[in-house]
């Protein structure tokens, strides 16, 4: 099958150039036989019209007009003239008709009217009359081609005697002779021609054909048999080489081909068996470090339990005094984070409530937030300020994880019952709501302090510090940006402004309805995904009944 389609391809391609240039020949030739025949018939018509025109010319002029009659009648023994006719310059015939189909000359009766010629309207008759020269055309009658030609009779000083002198043409001699013959004949020679080209077609055909077999295909049918049972996997054999040609180079191309590939193919069986061999060794010590690593990653998870386990127990418990009430939520992203709080009682009237956040997640913001808050705690019991422990949180942080890349967001405020007021200080941490009982709005409480970590030194702590009246029932929400920046799913945040909007109409609920709210309307406004960050929430309300200190 092979072989007969790359015969079939070889065969065509020199076939079709070869077929294109005999047909070119043969529509050259054809054209060349057929000018070469209307040449000569239109050659043979110009010699016998002027030899006709001068007869009649002596005549008319020697013997008179009563001789063009004998002269038609010579000439109608020429076969070849189909037409021929003496007109007046008015187009009609003259003394003698035109010759019939039999070669006879169909004389006008006496005394009748003298019919206009055929031939008088086509454009050529005018050129005639106006040129005094002779004129040859091609032209069809009754379905028949015809060549003519039409001859002046000019009136020359001689004839100005007996005719009108005004007259420069006296009539017009018209030859026509039917070209049927020699289309026929060039029908005849195209056919000839065209069944010798398609014979030598044949011929040539053959003979390729027969050469491509023996000299081309021959080799490439048994190259492909031993291609085919080399790639059947028996390397061992080899393309007869019989010449020096490309074919018998493309076989010596090959049989080096093989003996390499076999070469290759003992050389990979060695190198599977040793291959083998490796891979068993390697496959027992990947089992025994994978069961090392599985033991590893168990205990990994143990002491992540243990390190999620650990810092719930350092998120500080719900406080409870006489007229605030602080609860708290936690929900890391990662089991372990970097958010943290604290809450601290200094007495029965006084309180610290602090939260931060430490930039990124997992266990190395976890440490550092562990580390954060214990030095706070260390701050609340010493009595530092608001203002104060901001300022040396700033520089715990900016010294003791210089160059981690750590840094934090922090808010802390002390309630004092007695006094009314809540002191508090920020640093590029969301701003805690107020929401006032009394007047049943929400009021951000701004701070102006820089990231901790970044700078050693901060601005002087009362210039930090910021004081705010407190009023029965009033709710301060403290939170970390992960409360805030939950997205829908379109990518639009949950905001500031939706954290305001959920306090300002649900603010008079109980403490713990309202942290319920929030948490459910983040939730949800998440569409039921994994929070993206660590969610920190602590709401401090006032007692509906507390005695503060500003009210007396």
């Amino acid at each position: 099958m092979i072989r007969n389609r790359l015969e079939n391809k070889i065969f065509w391609l020199v076939m079709i150039p070869l077929i294109v240039s005999l047909t070119g020949l043969l529509i050259m030739s054809i054209d060349k036989e057929t000018r070469e025949m209307f040449k000569q018939e239109r050659s043979k018509l110009g010699i016998l019209s002027r030899a006709m025109s001068r007869s009649i010319n002596n005549a008319l002029l020697q013997e008179g007009p009563h001789r063009l009659r004998d002269l038609i009648e010579d000439f109608r023994h020429i076969g070849d003239v189909k037409v021929l006719a003496v007109l007046t310059p008015e187009g009609r015939y003259g003394l003698v008709g035109e010759l019939g189909p039999d070669g006879e000359g169909r004389a006008r009766h006496k005394g009748a009217p003298s019919p206009v010629a055929p031939i008088v309207r086509h454009p050529v008759f005018e050129k005639v009359l106006a040129s005094r020269g002779p004129q040859e055309f091609q032209h069809q009658v009754d379905g028949q081609l015809h060549y003519t030609e039409l001859t002046p009779l000019l009136n020359e000083g001689r004839c100005r005697t007996c005719h009108d002198v005004s007259k420069d043409v006296l009539g017009v001699l018209q030859v026509s002779t039917s070209l049927e013959s020699t289309i026929a004949e060039i029908h005849s020679i195209k056919l000839r021609l065209i069944i010798s080209s398609v014979l030598s077609v044949f011929i040539i055909g053959a003979i390729l054909r027969g050469l491509l077999k023996f000299f081309i295909l021959r080799p490439i049918k048994e190259m492909v048999r031993t291609i085919r049972e080399v790639a059947a996997g028996d390397l061992s054999r080899q393309v007869r080489v019989d010449s020096t040609d490309e074919i018998g180079q493309l076989a010596t191309d090959f049989n080096r081909m093989a003996q390499s590939l076999r070469r290759s193919q003992e050389e990979l069986r060695e190198w599977n068996i040793r291959l083998d061999q490796e891979v068993k060794l390697q496959t027992a010590d990947l089992k025994t470090a994978n069961l090392k690593l599985e033991a590893q990653q168990e205990r990994i998870r143990r002491d992540l339990k243990l390190a999620e386990k650990v810092q719930t127990n350092l998120i500080p418990n719900p406080l409870v005094l006489d007229g605030l009430e602080v609860g708290v939520a936690y929900i890391p992203h990662l089991g372990i984070g970097g958010d943290a709080a604290e809450i601290f009682a200094v007495d029965d009237h006084t309180a610290f409530l602090a939260c931060f956040d430490v930039t990124g997640h997992g266990i190395a913001a976890a440490l550092v937030s562990n580390s954060i808050q214990g030095e706070g705690r260390r701050l609340m019991r010493g009595g530092a300020s608001p203002g104060e422990m901001l300022v040396r949180l700033n520089r715990f942080i900016a010294r003791g994880f210089l160059g981690t890349g750590m840094y934090a967001s922090f808010v802390c405020g002390r309630f004092d019952l007695e006094a009314g007021t809540l002191t508090y200080a920020g640093g590029a941490h969301p701003a805690p709501l107020h929401w006032r009982a009394a007047e049943g709005r929400v009021v951000p409480l701004l701070s102006s302090g820089r990231l901790l970590g970044v700078f050693d030194e901060m601005d002087e702590p009362e210039a930090l510090e910021s004081t705010v009246h407190m009023g029965p029932g009033d709710r301060f929400v403290f939170y970390t940006d992960g409360v805030v920046e939950v997205a829908d799913e379109a990518r639009n945040l949950f905001g500031q402004e939706g954290l305001e909007a959920i306090v300002a109409q649900h603010g008079s609920e109980a403490l713990e309805d309202l942290m319920a709210i929030i948490l459910k309307s983040i939730a949800d406004y998440n569409a039921g995904e994994v929070f993206r960050d660590d969610v920190l929430l602590m709401v401090a309300g006032i007692h509906n009944d507390a005695s503060l200190g500003h009210e007396g």
